[in-house]
């Protein structure tokens, strides 16, 4: 070559003597030609390309605080830069964040969100501590929850009011407090909560309402969490919302807690007090018909008890009585006594010719064939003494035996007719008398005896016959003993004859 060339923009040899001139290398640049050394880009500014004639100024987002780069750098999390050219980012200011470096701006903190006022370049914006928040963008700093109201959430716009059932009486607090047992709030926003009122309770925290008091219990307090049963003694009714529970009227109890109503005394108890939890048994002697009564009535006489606890008086049984009120017992009729009727306050004595030999007897008995009772209430009859009898039941007095019978016999129903060679002539014998020697009977029932005729004899008492005079013997006369032997120079040769 006949000459050296100048160096084209874009590079630059800073050697004599060359064959060529270099590009000028990235962050550099040569805006003229014949340059022995390139220019470092300026801070603001960048060139990631060799050989060129400028340099980029940084884009929006992005700078370089020193000359000669490459490349820009782009803003840090917490700064921005609006212009090309910049140096220096910008940090973002109080109330606003930017998370993403090489930003033109910053975002503002959304509602939930803030940064304090002497924070600058936030990366991100901070919560609202739960119990604080704020609606508005760009704030520094979030407003604490006023009472009746909470957050629970971080990052929240706003205070939530206390719901039903809650309260809040402080400030900045992260929630609301439940109504404790006992306590009710129906509204929001509420600062304190209300008490229940007597008759009612709520056993659970939290809650709208009060709730009345089952059947069976009471409250007397306000503010409680539970109802208590009704005393013994005491029923609330079929009625909710019961204060204190009546007391059992006389005549009714209520033998357990918890009752809805008291009971009827059963029949056969009572009782003369109210609140009350026990019915009283009646005493032996005495009685209660119905149920619900305050006295046990004295048994009628004519009745009687000996249970206690009884609705009834039993009417004495047949055979028995009882003489006063409130027997316990029936009396057995005494023997001799009777009553054939029921409810009988006395009994009957018995009548002549009947008896009784036990006691509790409902008749008497009629006296016997052979027997006799001529005195009232008599426990025995008697039987007819010997030379009488009866043969009819019931009798009051016995039948003399008539002349010409007999009866050796106490307790007999007839005399016996005299046998043959027997008679009596007196009433109520006892024996018939023997014929003497010389008569007979030959029926019964005589009350005298036959003189043997003439021409007979019968020498033994009691016969029944007369005997011929035997051979050599003879009779004249009636009721003899022997016959007279023939007289010497005499005979008789014949039976039976009167003489010889």
């Amino acid at each position: 070559a006949t000459a050296c060339s100048l160096c084209d923009v874009g590079t630059a040899i800073d050697l004599a003597g060359q064959t060529a001139c270099r590009a000028c290398p990235a962050g550099s640049f040569a805006n003229q030609t014949g340059l022995v050394t390139c220019y470092g880009c300026a801070p603001g500014s960048s060139q990631p390309a060799s050989g060129t004639s400028t340099c980029v100024a940084c884009q929006f987002g992005t700078f370089s605080s020193s000359s000669g780069l490459a490349q820009c750098s782009p803003c840090l999390a917490g700064t921005f830069t609006p212009t090309n050219g910049t140096i220096n980012c910008q940090s973002c200011p109080p109330g606003s964040s930017q998370a993403q470096s090489g930003q033109t701006v910053c975002a503002l903190c959304s509602v939930g969100t803030f940064t304090p006022p002497d924070q600058y370049g936030a990366s991100t914006c901070t919560d609202c501590l739960a119990g604080t928040a704020t609606n508005v963008t760009n704030s520094t700093a979030c407003t604490p929850c006023p009472i009746g109201a909470s957050q629970a959430n971080p990052g929240s716009a706003t205070c939530v009011p206390c719901a039903p059932g809650f309260y809040q009486d402080a400030t900045n607090r992260p929630t609301c407090v439940p109504c404790a047992a006992g306590a009710f709030t129906n509204g929001t926003a509420t600062v304190t909560c209300d008490l229940c009122a007597p008759g009612r309770y709520q056993a659970q925290t939290g809650q709208t309402s009060c709730i009345d008091c089952p059947y069976g219990s009471q409250q007397s307090s306000s503010g409680q969490p539970a109802c208590t049963q009704c005393l013994a003694g005491t029923a609330s009714g079929f009625v909710n919302g019961t204060v204190v529970c009546p007391a059992c009227a006389p005549g009714f109890v209520a033998p357990a807690d918890g009752l809805t109503e008291c009971q009827a005394c059963a029949a056969g108890y009572v009782q003369p007090s109210g609140g009350q939890q026990t019915c009283k048994a009646c005493d032996t002697g005495k009685y209660a018909n119905t149920s619900g009564l305050t006295d046990c009535q004295p048994c009628a006489v004519g009745s009687a008890n000996g249970n206690s606890g009884q609705s009834v008086c039993v009417a004495c049984a047949i055979g028995s009585f009882a003489d006063s009120p409130s027997a316990v017992a029936c009396t057995l009729c005494a023997s001799g006594t009777y009553e054939n009727t029921t409810g009988s306050s006395q009994c009957a004595s018995c009548l002549a010719g009947s008896y009784m030999s036990t006691s509790g007897a409902s008749a008497c008995q009629a006296c016997e064939l052979g027997t006799y009772q001529r005195d009232p209430a008599a426990t025995t009859c008697q039987p007819c003494p010997a030379g009488s009898f009866t043969n009819a039941n019931g009798t009051s007095a016995c039948q003399a035996c008539t002349p010409g019978s007999f009866q050796s016999q106490p307790g007999q129903t007839e005399c016996r007719p005299c046998a043959n060679g027997t008679a009596s002539t007196a009433d109520a014998a006892v024996a018939c008398d023997a014929c003497l020697p010389g008569t007979y009977t030959d029926v019964e029932g005589r009350q005298t005896c036959i003189a043997c005729p003439t021409r007979t004899y019968q020498s033994q008492p009691g016969a029944d016959h007369c005997l011929p005079c035997p051979l050599g013997t003879s009779n004249s006369f009636t009721s003899q003993a022997t016959c007279a032997p023939c007289a010497a120079g005499t005979y008789q040769n014949v039976t039976g004859q009167d003489a010889c």
